[in-house]
């Protein structure tokens, strides 16, 4: 998304508005999105940030690498200070990429997702303060999502009985890409600097779904991910064609790890490209850089209470290496 001045009618920067050309989204979309997307937080979605037990993210490191990662907190650790400024009272884990790295002026992308209602809002923001504590931010850009291809889950706060590990590797093994491959849901960052870099930037933060198998993996060092059909903002893919640095962020939703991948990507499109999916018109060609298994970091149990109706499979057969 663009940097939400009022004096520009448009909410979207270049690469979304050239992605939504191409894929021939309504005209009248512009005038939609001006009614969806605000410059502040309105009261439902205060509401539904501080019923939160955790947060999705997305961010920038030292290296300006972009990753996705989460903060957690029991609920109302996300703190509303005005409709204009929000507070997240809790830090990223010792072994996150991303403890360290973030400062004053950065931007972030935010998605908060309640998985028992497969309800979804994004924001993105600039920080204000951050401590080791606390991460405070202006809002830039609030609006919600529909809940195309969340799964549904009911989730509780656990007590991790064993202590977090990190593992780094940049290259899938045989057992990573059979969890790849297992995942019904991924959540990925990207970034968009379009024009003046101080004036109009950002960072988003962006759910993926669909059947167990709808990630390929055709070699050890590449992911393809389907773009199933949305709402048309295309603010991910659009992000894409300005800057290829993503992150992706997968959940072991029954056995608490988590897995945090940062590299490249690309948008495939079908009518110029053979792609591995039925019915989708585009794709995300994801290149490794490296990554983090992080086990033992994500302090929930989860019940899977069933699949959403608008997931698909893809059609091709992954590679176990």
């Amino acid at each position: 998304m663009s940097n939400g001045d009022t004096k520009n009618p448009n909410p979207f920067h270049q690469g979304e508005s050239y992605i939504q050309a191409r894929a021939g989204a309504s005209k009248e979309l512009v005038a939609m999105a001006n009614q969806a997307i605000t410059d502040f937080m309105p009261n439902q979605h205060q509401t539904f940030f501080k019923m939160l037990p955790m947060i999705f993210i997305g961010a920038k490191d030292k290296h300006q690498d972009v990753w996705a990662s989460i903060l957690i907190g029991k609920p109302g650790f996300i703190q509303i200070n005005d409709e204009h400024s929000f507070t997240i009272n809790s830090q990223f884990m010792d072994i996150d990429p991303l403890v360290v790295d973030l400062k004053v002026g950065d931007e972030m992308g935010f998605l908060g997702i309640q998985f028992e209602t497969r309800r979804r809002n994004r924001v993105s923001a600039l920080i204000t303060e951050v401590t080791t504590s606390h991460i405070t931010l202006k809002i830039k850009q609030c609006y919600g999502n529909c809940p195309k291809y969340i799964q549904r889950r009911q989730g509780k706060m656990t007590k991790p009985e064993v202590a977090p590990e990190s593992i780094a590797f940049d290259s899938f093994d045989k057992s990573m890409t059979r969890f790849i491959h297992s995942v019904d849901s991924l959540f990925i960052a990207s970034q968009y600097i379009d024009g003046d870099e101080d004036l109009n930037r950002g960072v988003d933060s962006s759910h993926r779904g669909g059947m167990p198998g709808f990630v390929n993996i055709p070699n050890n060092k590449t992911l393809l991910i389907p773009d199933y059909m949305g709402n048309f903002f295309f603010n991910t893919i659009g992000n894409i064609s300005l800057n290829s640095k993503v992150g992706i962020h997968f959940l072991d939703y029954e056995n608490g790890h988590r897995v945090m991948l940062t590299g490249t990507a690309e948008v495939i499109w079908a009518e110029d490209n053979d792609i591995p999916f039925d019915g989708v018109d585009r794709m995300i060609r994801f290149t490794l850089k490296h990554g983090y298994h992080l086990k033992n970091s994500f302090p929930f149990e989860w019940k899977f209470k069933g699949y959403s109706p608008f997931s698909r499979a893809y059609s091709g057969e992954d590679i176990l290496f």
